[in-house]
């Protein structure tokens, strides 16, 4: 039987070059990448819980990645598809904020209540994949530990703390990818988009690849090391008009050299 891998995330997992998803997805037949820019850990879970009857999970062949996303998102459908914006604290920034946010913002919006959707979006994902014994690890991907640390700072209770203690329950002890970027050897390396006349600030493959040897070895392969090599120069670290592009060609190359990677 094929072996079969499974990603869902944000950006971090399905982006414009090579992620850590994309890396370990060469160590096995079939690969899905079912990660979203901009999308919520509510989003994530349910994605994955689409997929458990869409692709009838088999705890022989295949694994499960989830890679946790910020806690201030939000995920909604509009009757037409779904709509992923991203940090949604930075719209209480931004001065032409559209109209239909602003009463959402203002009305129903509080980090308290982000972490509690984490909470139990997280937990469900954890505890129907153990009941499935499906072989799978959650990580965290955007930093979410300083929400414990600095409480004050976000007006968080006490029952909002618990539920964030609650969550790294369910999550592998590495640093989150977030911050093993921040603190990276090789952050001056970045890609950069001509149009938008800045450079990326997401992981560079370099980062995604040492994240692979550090937390998760046993997917540290030829094959990752190959996907990487032949990606570097021309689709991470080549300029590009704008992402789109990037993403376009990049999307190319993996479809007539990677077959079994599948979105």
């Amino acid at each position: 039987m094929k072996t079969r891998f499974f990603a869902y995330g944000d950006s971090l997992t399905s982006w414009c070059y090579a992620t850590h998803a994309d890396l370990i997805g060469t160590n096995f037949d079939l690969y899905y990448n079912m990660g979203r820019p901009g999308s919520c850990n509510t989003f994530i879970a349910d994605a994955l819980f689409r997929d458990i009857g869409i692709y009838n999970f088999n705890p022989d062949t295949d694994f499960i990645l989830i890679t946790t996303t910020a806690l201030n998102r939000f995920t909604w459908y509009d009757g037409n598809k779904w709509i992923h914006h991203g940090d949604l604290d930075i719209w209480y920034r931004i001065a032409d904020t559209p109209d239909k946010i602003k009463p959402f913002l203002k009305h129903t919006w509080n980090m308290g209540w982000a972490i509690q959707r984490t909470f139990f979006s997280i937990r469900s994902i954890k505890n129907v994949l153990t009941s499935l014994k499906i072989p799978h690890k959650i990580i965290e991907g955007l930093e979410m530990k300083s929400f414990i640390t600095y409480p004050e700072e976000f007006n968080l209770t006490d029952f909002d703390i618990d539920c964030l203690k609650k969550t790294f329950e369910c999550i592998e002890p590495y640093q989150s990818i977030d911050l093993f970027f921040r603190y990276h050897n090789n952050i001056d390396c970045l890609s950069y988009s001509i149009e938008d006349g800045e450079y990326d600030r997401h992981p560079t493959q370099y980062v995604y690849l040492d994240y692979i040897k550090k937390y998760l070895p046993e997917f540290y392969t030829d094959r990752a090391l190959e996907l990487h090599e032949k990606t570097f120069e021309d689709y991470f670290k080549k300029d590009y008009q704008n992402k789109l592009a990037r993403k376009l060609a990049y999307e190319k190359f993996l479809t007539e050299n990677y077959p079994n990677f599948l979105w």
